[in-house]
């Protein structure tokens, strides 16, 4: 691998260099024109000899690579920000819009990482006494599932209780 990043890296400089040294007009167009060809072979060269026998990524990075992992901790603690965030935009959206909610997302058993529902819960302060403020619950449903790319059914809008 060693031996084919310094072909690569002699050809250019070699190319550059006779660049630099040939007058301007029709013999340098020629001159670059083959020098392409010969960088562009030297770039393919290995590539028939690479495919035709067993390639082992070990050879190529030279490290075992079974020592290496994914951090599901970590992981884990990306999906968990990522519905955190989710939840804040949403409940901003939907304060925006005039609807005061908690929002939740819930991920799928064994797989923490996708969504399985979200529980839109609306705040008791949301309500007069009177219902001069009613809410449309099928309306929080669709600008929710629209603004969340969550889908409708998956959308679940409770009432706040103390």
């Amino acid at each position: 691998m060693r031996t084919y990043v310094l072909a690569i890296s002699g050809i250019i400089a070699a190319g550059s260099l006779l660049s630099l040294m040939l007058p301007e007009g029709q013999t340098k167009k020629y001159v670059k024109g083959i020098l392409s060809l010969i960088i562009l072979y030297v770039v393919i060269s290995p590539l028939p000899k690479l495919l035709s026998s067993d390639f082992d990524i070990k050879n190529v990075i030279g490290a075992d690579y079974t020592e290496y992992s994914s951090d599901e901790d970590f992981l884990d603690g990306i999906s968990a920000n990522s519905f955190k965030t989710r939840e804040k935009l949403l409940a901003d959206y939907l304060s925006a819009t005039g609807v005061k909610a908690t929002v939740r997302f819930v991920g799928k058993t064994g797989n923490e990482k996708e969504i399985d529902y979200v529980n839109v819960i609306l705040a008791r302060e949301a309500f007069t006494a009177d219902k001069s403020n009613s809410i449309d619950i099928d309306e929080v449903r669709k600008s929710a599932a629209a603004f969340s790319g969550v889908a409708e059914e998956d959308i679940r809008v409770f009432y706040e209780r103390r």
